[in-house]
């Protein structure tokens, strides 16, 4: 077994879950398909070839060297195929992780299903419209290629591919299909994405160096795809534009011209032959170039400047060329140029002036030409020549990128971010806003104590907002719980109480106040539990089982720990541990009528747990070596278990009588938070972030940890947060991964 084989099954079931088809069949999860392209995981439960047809616990021989993995008891004193000793009834019973897809003991890697909740930030947002004037905004979001489209009851979106992507381009064939270029940043790779089949395929059009990290795209009467793309050295700078060509056996890739910094923006355009011209930055200069028999001629635009997207062009219907590009003479406003390649026409658009480093243009059915850009003083503008000289209009503040027009009263314009200018008739609609882009900060997670469903709370950083979501079985809902919490908030909890009440702490950077809020009135009503400023930086939140909140929380300037609940409705703090910095990083728990909470002690570098309530508390070391990121839950027998990161590890500490006991879960660990919680009778499974930015999950029942990787797409596993039902193997977290909040569900 290696990591690479399951970074592959894994990486097969994300794809599936989010539709993202390169190749393959649409069989889904039916695992009676005897569809060729669909692996099968159903039977063998190793990684070599096996010679049975049934699960790998036979009583022929296996495809070790000796004949063993009988179905009883193993005693014996031949090798196994294992590296240990086989003392149980069933199969496989190794101290390493598990490569099946099927329990054949209990240790096999859990199964994850991942889905998105919110946040994310917009990268690009490529617009389309077809002849009927249905429109379609391209851009890639939380680790998605999401392709929004009006539906009767607004905007929607579908995931076209799952991965990290940049830049995204569109352009429709003549049967109406979209197609779409884009960069890869896992793989540095330019990629193709159709839908020309019926369903989106992927294809790989370039990989030889760091490709495509802008590119345009466009498509012939013949159905023909064109892609013009720069290339990038290590460093990050422009040093080639490709063009490339499909064709029946894949694509034809050629330079176009190579140098110091050539390249970034690249534009296309063909003519009515399909041969293509090309305009993009070179230096500190606009470059226009076409295919001229088997080479490239190129000229450079008289006072042109590069800066950022700095050049559009197109064709008419009389076979004319059309460039608007950045004027130099004119800092910040554009030039004009149309006719032939050999003998064109240049002037100055009047009235563009504080143009950004996005501006946009085409030409519509009618030969008018359109553009748009974006000033930082003006907000977005729009021109045409429809009247035979320039006419300039302002959009509104949102930043426009694209413009694709059939008439001057037929005009779609995409907005970053994401959203829609639209003209479908004589006046501009109302924009209509897709989603907004956002980071995600902390999360936290919640189960209802009976139903498991699951409550999270999760903070917009961009925006400084507290929100709160919960599943409805088409999606995610969200709403508000406090519009302006500030910054510096590095930690939120959240618990539900068995009445379908959720329950929030946070720290309020806005007043500098701990804050908490439930929905029980059916909105949200919040208050603060201290009126110390700077208390409750790090707090946690846990129910009793009548669902009263305790809540624990650090003292930023006192550097103490507290413990808070409300008594006769009104907050009473209680000191837990001074004399020195203690507390800065607290779980908290509820047996009966004790209060649990383990804390960092900062003073005595150790993790220590304080067992009482309200003032009287008697304290005990978990471990002496210290920690950070501590988190605490009880199994279902009543035994505490801690999990926290220490010295670029993950570690377990569990109470045995009066003796913690220390254990390893995994050697390698970032410094980030840490989760854990029971599974079943005697499971404990808990989260980390692994060493690479990776989301790790560790499980153990009987025997040693065993980690596997449920997310290594980007940087992922930063603010996870853990929920389960009592008595229950399904486990629930949430967690940050490329700026956006992702949930998983653990079985």
């Amino acid at each position: 077994m290696t990591a690479k084989y399951l970074a592959h099954v894994f990486l097969f079931l994300f794809l599936l879950v989010f539709m993202s088809v390169i190749g393959g069949c649409d069989c889904g999860d039916n695992e009676s398909c005897d569809c060729p392209d669909c692996p099968d995981f159903s039977l063998d439960d190793d990684i070599t070839l096996d010679d049975d047809t049934t699960t790998d616990d036979d009583t022929t021989t296996d495809d070790d060297t000796t004949t063993d993995d009988d179905t009883t008891t193993d005693d014996d004193t031949t090798t196994d195929d294992d590296t240990t000793a086989d003392d149980d009834t069933t199969t496989d019973d190794d101290t390493t992780t598990d490569d099946d897809t099927t329990t054949d003991d209990d240790d096999d890697d859990l199964t994850v299903n991942h889905d998105y909740i919110d946040g994310g930030n917009f990268s690009g947002a490529a617009v389309a419209m077809t002849a009927a004037g249905e429109e379609y905004v391209i851009s890639s979001r939380a680790r998605q290629l999401q392709v929004y489209s009006r539906t009767p009851s607004g905007w929607d979106y579908t995931v076209a591919a799952v991965g990290i992507f940049g830049n995204p381009m569109a352009a429709l064939g003549p049967d109406g299909s979209l197609h779409i270029s884009m960069h890869a940043w896992e793989s540095e790779r330019l990629l193709y994405l159709s839908d020309g089949a019926g369903r989106w395929a992927t294809e790989v059009v370039d990989e030889d160096g760091i490709c495509g990290h802008y590119s345009a795209i466009a498509v012939d009467e013949d159905g023909t795809v064109h892609i013009v793309y720069n290339v990038e050295d290590s460093l990050g700078a422009s040093i080639a534009v490709r063009y490339a060509r499909q064709t029946i056996t894949g694509w034809d890739v050629e330079d176009v011209t190579t140098g110091t910094d050539v390249g970034p923006f690249p534009a296309l355009a063909l003519d009515p032959d399909g041969l293509p011209y090309l305009s993009y930055n070179r230096g500190g200069e606009v470059e226009l170039s076409r295919k001229n028999g088997g080479s490239w001629e190129a000229l450079t635009l008289p006072d042109s400047k590069s800066r950022g997207r700095a050049s559009g062009l197109a064709f008419d219907s009389t076979d004319a060329l059309h460039v608007i590009y950045h004027n130099d003479a004119a800092p910040d406003g554009l030039n004009y140029a149309y006719g032939s390649f050999d003998a064109l026409t240049y002037e100055t658009i009047p009235g563009a002036s504080g143009v950004g480093d996005t501006m946009a243009m085409t030409v519509d059915l009618d030969d008018v030409v359109h553009f748009v850009f974006f000033s930082s003083s003006t907000g977005s503008v729009y021109g045409n020549n429809a009247a035979k000289a320039w006419q300039l209009s302002n959009l509104g503040s949102s930043q426009a990128v694209y413009i694709t027009a059939h008439s001057v009263d037929d005009i779609a314009v995409s907005i970053g971010g994401l959203g829609l200018y639209r003209k479908n008739g004589s006046t501009w609609d109302t924009p209509a806003f897709f989603g907004h882009s956002f980071t995600t900060g902390d999360t936290a997670a919640a189960a209802h104590p009976i139903s498991g469903e699951i409550h999270v709370a999760y903070i917009e950083s961009n925006t400084a907002t507290l929100r709160y979501a919960i599943e409805t079985g088409g999606g995610w809902a969200s709403q508000v719980i406090d519009p302006d919490i500030g910054s510096e908030v590095e930690n939120i909890a959240i618990a539900v109480d068995a009445g379908d009440v959720a329950h929030v702490t946070y720290y309020d950077a806005a007043t500098a106040r701990l804050r908490y809020g439930n929905n029980g009135g059916g909105v949200w009503s919040v208050n603060n539990i201290t009126e110390t400023p700077g208390a409750g930086k790090h707090s946690a939140l846990t129910l009793d089982a009548g669902g009263t909140a305790h809540v624990s929380y650090y003292d930023d300037d006192a550097g103490d720990l507290y413990y808070a609940r409300p008594e006769g409705g009104v907050w009473q703090t209680h000191q837990v541990a001074d004399g020195g910095v203690a507390g800065c990083w607290s779980d908290i728990a509820v047996r009966g009528e004790e209060v649990w909470i383990v804390f960092v002690d900062l003073t005595a570098g150790a993790i220590r747990m304080a067992v009482g309530e309200a003032d009287t508390w008697d304290f005990e070391t978990v471990d002496s070596d210290g920690g950070d990121f501590v988190t605490l839950a009880f199994d279902d027998g009543g035994v505490p278990h801690v999990a926290y990161y220490y010295n670029a590890t993950v570690r377990h500490a569990q109470k045995n009588g009066a003796t913690w006991e220390v254990e390893t879960v995994d050697d390698m660990a970032a410094a980030s938070e840490v989760a854990i919680a029971p599974r079943g009778d005697t499971g404990l499974v808990v989260l980390y972030q692994g060493i690479d930015e990776d989301l790790m999950l560790a499980s153990r029942a009987r025997r040693a940890w065993q980690p596997q990787t449920v997310d290594w797409l980007g940087s992922a596993g930063a603010h996870i947060s853990m929920a389960s039902a009592p008595g229950s193997n399904h486990l629930a977290a949430t967690y940050v991964a490329q700026a956006a909040l992702w949930f998983i569900l653990i079985d």
